[in-house]
């Protein structure tokens, strides 16, 4: 076959597999990327695609799948919503991403001690575990719309995965630079990450701060995205070419334009428009490039999948260390903050790594670092396996019965949860039409109309008896 039709029946593969996983996810609430990824399994194995084709294309996809990304991370961090979840989102995103970091480099500095790799160094461990450092909100939302989650935990979700992306572009294109084998300059190590970090950082706040008035001037008309993305590209190019990091410079030109309009309400300027992710107006075209992207990207990640199977085995246990150590950090920086225990199994279960990460594992073979290969392979695997985990833990924690603490029978305290036994009670009364409260026989057994002589929580309302929950949650969660 012609390899331009070969080319274009893979993308309609991919684009189609996308298509059918997103349908499927609203019934299954299976993540659609396992769909693709499944799907670039089989394109591996039955040779459709080869390897050398892969190797000359994936630079390409993966260097616009990293503007796409970038911009989609500076875009949610907008200073608004760090003052409202900030803090707390701000406190479980680093300590998640350090602990993993450090976990993944010691795991994997005591396996290259045992012979598991050749020429692995602590540095080595560091990038592996800053690029799983952090989660993929594009993986995670989907899930929480369709789950009705409540809108403090996917505030708190996604802002943490924005601030995670920040740290694993950061972390891992400063440890590359300052690798063996990366190219630096005459100056050294250090002194080469120094200069490419204020480069990156100096252009990228310049480029944006030209670029705002143009956006502005464009306003809400259709072709501001695509020049918005083209801009993004521009700023990739001219950093690189000026020896500064891409990455860092589009972190700061799309945090820059995301916080535009509120800094220059803040200083009195006129009211600025900016063209940025979050925008309604340009939201549906960022989710369909995303699509494209996100089913290539992940099609990718299945087509890399392959021998060595060692490093395949690695990687999934470097995925499930992302796992428990997701837990430890949940509970350490959640606990007193408000967050029901259910929430908080939800924020734990939030942790599949995505693009970011299957770009970021990239970069260390593009530099010249020794053993980039190897990285590569491990985060693919790693990806997968914390993919898979949240494709089978998020139905089973909607699955799971979730008992309501109000109070007991003899009217004692209990932890959390009497306002939501109420409501799902009133859920009940409201359903059984207006003379539901009018008595007993009316009511659940073991439950009494408020006020009357045997309610064991006369100031407050009536409780679910145990044995109903489940059943007034299923009929009624909409209420």
């Amino acid at each position: 076959m012609d390899p331009v039709a070969a080319f274009l029946l893979g993308l309609a593969g991919v684009l189609v597999v996308g298509a059918i996983g997103e349908l499927l996810f609203e019934r299954t609430r299976v993540p659609d990327v396992v769909g693709l990824v499944v799907f670039g399994i089989v394109l591996g194995a039955t040779g459709a695609i080869e390897p050398g084709v892969l190797r000359a294309v994936l630079p390409y996809v993966g260097g616009l799948a990293l503007v796409v990304v970038l911009f989609d991370a500076g875009g949610r961090l907008a200073l608004d919503d760090l003052r409202q979840t900030g803090p707390r989102a701000v406190l479980l995103a680093v300590a998640g991403f350090t602990a993993t970091t450090l976990a993944i480099a010691l795991l994997s500095g005591a396996l290259a001690a045992l012979g598991a790799f050749e020429g692995w160094s602590f540095g080595h461990g560091v990038v592996l575990g800053a690029t799983l450092g952090g989660s993929s909100a594009l993986v995670v939302m989907p899930s929480m719309r369709l789950g009705r989650v409540a809108d403090s935990v996917a505030k708190l979700v996604n802002l943490e995965s924005a601030i995670t992306d920040v740290l694993c572009v950061l972390v891992t294109v400063a440890v590359i630079s300052v690798m063996p084998g990366a190219a630096t300059s005459d100056h050294g190590a250090v002194v080469s990450l120094l200069v490419d970090l204020a480069v990156a950082c100096v252009l990228g706040a310049i480029l944006a701060i030209a670029w705002v008035p143009i956006s502005a001037r464009l306003g809400r008309r259709p072709i501001t995205y695509p020049l918005t993305i083209g801009a993004l590209c521009a700023v990739y190019a001219i950093v690189d070419v000026a020896g500064g990091s891409p990455a860092v410079a589009l972190l700061v030109f799309a945090v820059i334009l995301a916080n535009a309009p509120a800094l220059a309400k803040r200083f009195d300027v006129a009211e600025v428009y900016v063209g940025t992710t979050t925008d309604p107006a340009l939201e549906a075209v960022h989710g369909q490039i995303t699509f494209v992207f996100k089913a290539l990207v992940f099609t990718f990640v299945g087509l890399m999948l392959g021998p060595p199977w060692s490093l395949l085995l690695f990687g999934a246990l470097f995925g499930a260390v992302c796992f428990v150590v997701r837990a430890v950090s949940v509970w350490a920086t959640l606990r007193g903050s408000g967050y029901s225990y259910d929430q908080r199994k939800v924020v734990t279960i939030s942790l599949p790594r995505g693009m970011a990460a299957a770009v970021l594992a990239t970069l260390p073979a593009r530099a010249g670092v020794a053993g980039g290969d190897a990285i590569t392979v491990m985060v693919v695997a790693a990806v997968t396996t914390t993919v898979a985990i949240f494709a089978v833990g998020l139905p089973l924690l909607h699955a799971m019965p979730r008992p309501i603490r109000g109070r007991s029978r003899t009217g004692a305290a209990a932890a959390d949860g009497p306002d939501l036994a109420r409501n799902a009670l009133g859920a009940w009364h409201r359903a059984q039409g207006p003379e539901a409260t009018a008595g007993a026989q009316r009511h659940p057994p073991d439950v009494q109309p408020p006020g009357s002589a045997r309610d064991p929580n006369p100031g407050g309302g009536p409780l679910v008896p145990p044995r109903y929950e489940g059943e007034i949650r299923g009929r009624y969660a909409g209420d």
